[in-house]
């Protein structure tokens, strides 16, 4: 399997902020379909942005080319994680598709909510101005 994509979603990162941070990182400029094309296979990068990509995740060559399954960086995963990368490797590639559109879709589901925490929180502190101030000990 590809790990390009793999590592990125792991870190929670979408391509753009991954293309932007990498870019930034090790003065390259890669453009968003450059990633896509990596990500999917359709485009090998070269060997020195290959040990940049594998720096970047901090993992080997060997795990990032999929020539290894354990990533050197002494990462384990848990039973739950390798139940769900199991599941995901008996997929193909358009329910892989799915599955990356539905965590995507609960990523953002998930981060509604914060927003909407966050939001309640700041209207019941703007309505009660006396519960900014915390006493101080004398």
């Amino acid at each position: 399997m590809n790990r390009f994509k793999e590592l990125r979603m792991s870190r929670g990162l979408t391509q753009e902020e991954f293309r932007k941070q990498f870019n930034h990182k090790f003065n390259k400029t890669y453009t968003a379909a450059a990633i896509s094309q990596f990500e999917n296979g359709k485009r090998t990068p070269e060997i020195s942005s290959l040990i940049d990509f594998a720096d970047f995740y901090g993992v080997s060559l060997d795990y990032l080319l999929g020539r290894d399954e354990v990533n050197s960086s002494g990462f384990v995963l848990s039973d739950e994680q390798a139940t769900v990368l199991s599941s995901f490797e008996e997929l193909n590639e358009e329910y892989r598709e799915d599955f990356f559109s539905y965590l995507d879709y609960l990523r953002q589901k998930q981060l509604k909510k914060l927003a909407n925490v966050k939001s309640s929180i700041s209207r019941t502190f703007s309505r009660h101005p006396q519960r900014n101030k915390m006493a101080l000990p004398v």
